[in-house]
């Protein structure tokens, strides 16, 4: 029987044991009302003569045979369960790499007026992971919570995010609220006319903004077709000429809208279609297949909210690099990294410990400030095991493959690759994953010791018996 069950039959028994005490309440509370009777019959009447003896004997054994179902049940409880081993668990073990850091980066000891070098290089780096989770609170749009935050890890000044930071966040925050939930693009447009760049992306990105402010106009419904196409117009004529050298053919298929007419909105819209996809057959750039797909949901346009969330998501990476951050969440890459890297450091001083070689603490003398003030290590360790410089595990390099029986060399297909339509890897013969141990090999390899597909086959690794029906194409993950 497993934990589970165990655990439901014991409550189960348990709960119906708890009934008995539920009756002998009932009754408690019976005797209880009659003896209040009696009191006031005898207030009244002091030479009556209550009989109570049936009462209180129907009442005493009623009590001693549910105490005598409860008590038991308590006990069988408290063995099988409370006092079982079993289901004592320590929500702290579910991680094995235990990490000894307090819950948020702690100023060095008052009690030392000059802190040693070991103890000023912990508390940055706790302050930098602090900055880390801050940034990524930022950016997903709760600065209240920020500010409890930094109000209580910060002791004085000299806080990971400066006051005026907080307040661009807020902005941001505004902002993103403004575009994905009330549609509008007026404060996003503001921001893009004082602080947009001239590289590529930002013409692109502040583009798609105009494009579809345009297709917003050109469909308020409290307003009449002619209406909307004069101030459509209007904004097309100050804004679009500045885009026109890169956006000429997009503009282009934009300038039909001005005579848009609800009445024949079916025929109109067809005819677009069809030039649309001629368009996209010579010009297929992200710019035109932005456009073309507005325009496929113009009439509905308010209800197409992944474009604005996209949009969004691109309007952060644009403030972010205004502000000099990245984009990408560093508080992931943080975890990603020691998610990756921290079990061989883990296993290293498992056996480091088991040999007797326990690091020793380095004094002052072994570390350096830097001319941006930071604390930093003079020296290095020659670890036994190999750390790349850049994120292997990211796949800044093509990944390779080579088939465990064959030994057949491919690159295999990742979310990237396919996006790109790249054929690093023939599809006739793709990586196959088994299905009861999860080991990878060719689809042709696997495919010839099933002799093509008839008989059962061993997995190369463990194994373990398959069917050529229990094996599945795998997908590559590019993260």
């Amino acid at each position: 029987m497993s934990h589970l069950e165990t655990l439901t039959s014991e409550i189960n028994a348990y709960d119906k044991a708890s009934h008995s005490l539920e009756s002998l309440y009932q009754e408690s509370e019976d005797l209880l009302a009659e003896l209040r009777h009696w009191e006031s019959v005898l207030e009244a009447d002091a030479t009556a003569t209550p009989d109570l003896t049936p009462a209180t004997s129907k009442w005493y054994k009623s009590s001693i045979q549910g105490l005598k179902r409860y008590n038991p049940a308590i006990n069988r409880f408290n063995k099988n369960v409370v006092s079982n081993p079993k289901f004592k668990a320590d929500v702290d073990d579910a991680y094995i790499y235990k990490l000894p850091m307090a819950n948020h980066p702690q100023p060095p000891p008052k009690s030392s007026l000059v802190p040693s070098a070991p103890e000023k290089l912990h508390y940055e780096n706790k302050l930098e992971l602090t900055k880390a989770i801050v940034l990524h609170l930022l950016k997903n749009g709760h600065c209240e919570v920020v500010q409890d935050l930094l109000d209580e890890v910060v002791d004085g000044g000299g806080g990971p995010v400066n006051d005026e930071a907080l307040a661009r966040f807020r902005d941001l925050k505004h902002i993103l609220d403004s575009i994905t939930k009330h549609h509008n693009l007026a404060s996003a447009l503001d921001w893009f006319a004082q602080y947009s760049s001239n590289s590529d992306r930002s013409w692109c990105i502040g583009f798609k903004f105009h494009v579809l402010q345009y297709v917003l106009l050109l469909n308020q419904p409290d307003k009449s077709a002619m209406a909307n196409a004069a101030e459509a117009s209007a904004y097309a004529q100050r804004h679009f000429p500045h885009y026109s050298k890169r956006y000429f053919h997009e503009i282009a298929m934009l300038a039909p809208l001005l005579v848009y007419q609800r009445e024949h909105a079916t025929n109109f819209f067809a005819y677009l279609h069809k030039s649309h996809l001629v368009r996209l057959s010579s010009n297929s750039s992200p710019e035109s297949t932005f456009v073309v797909d507005l325009l496929d949901r113009f009439q509905q346009v308010h209800d197409y909210e992944e474009v604005f969330v996209n949009l969004a998501h691109e309007f952060m990476s644009e403030f972010c690099e205004q502000l000099g951050l990245s984009d990408d969440s560093s508080l992931f890459q943080a975890v990603l990294a020691g998610f990756v890297y921290m079990p061989s450091f883990y296993k290293y001083n498992q056996i480091q410990t088991k040999l007797g070689k326990t690091p020793s603490e380095p004094d002052s003398s072994q570390f350096v400030t830097n001319s941006k003030g930071e604390t930093v290590a003079a020296y290095t360790y020659d670890l036994p095991f190999q750390l790349s410089d850049a994120p292997r595990f990211l796949w800044r390099y093509h990944p390779i493959f080579i088939c465990p029986i064959s030994k057949e060399q491919l690159i295999p297909i990742t979310g990237e690759s396919a996006a790109a339509g790249g054929n690093g890897q023939p599809h006739d013969n793709p990586v196959v994953v088994l299905d009861h141990c999860q080991h990878v090999a060719l689809k042709d390899s696997v495919w010839q010791l099933s002799k093509k597909g008839v008989d059962m086959f061993k997995c190369h690794y463990c194994y373990k018996k398959h069917k050529m029906s229990e094996v599945k194409d795998a997908y590559f993950i590019d993260l």
